[in-house]
């Protein structure tokens, strides 16, 4: 996997924790290993600057709610910025100075394409940021 490399490269951990329920979700499998690779390769570019004990990329499922599943990426970056926010999802915008800015557009457009949603958050903490993607479970 080119994720994996890439992190390894970076000298970042990749960890996954899915969720022990029986929920299923109806997808197309190549849309949402997309959007899962397209989060995972924004929260590396955001780790790229951190120490390098804080470098962990965390991937997790669960229930959520009735009859959703959630699936979240977190990183322990600097965060999204306060003005950043209410643009995340515009077309051809992008905080790197290489980026298209079509990668979480088009993430979106999966997402709610399978009736879900997506957001991005920052941690609580402080530390990072965090996009779940929420979808019907079947």
């Amino acid at each position: 996997m080119a994720a994996a490399r890439r992190a390894d490269s970076r000298m970042c951990r990749i960890a996954v924790e899915l969720g022990d329920d029986d929920a299923a979700v109806h997808v197309d499998s190549v849309q949402l290993t997309q959007v899962i690779l397209n989060l995972v390769s924004n929260a590396l570019d955001a780790s790229e600057n951190c120490p390098p004990e804080r470098r962990e990329i965390l991937v997790t499922t669960r229930p959520h709610c009735e009859r959703t599943v959630e699936l979240c990426v977190s990183d322990a970056g600097n965060g999204i910025a306060p003005e950043t926010f209410n643009r995340l999802f515009t077309p051809f915008f992008s905080t790197k100075p290489d980026g298209l800015g079509v990668g979480l557009r088009l993430s979106q457009t999966m997402v709610q394409a399978h009736g879900g949603r997506i957001e991005g958050y920052n941690s609580p903490d402080g530390v990072g940021a965090t996009f779940r993607v929420v979808l019907p479970a079947h």
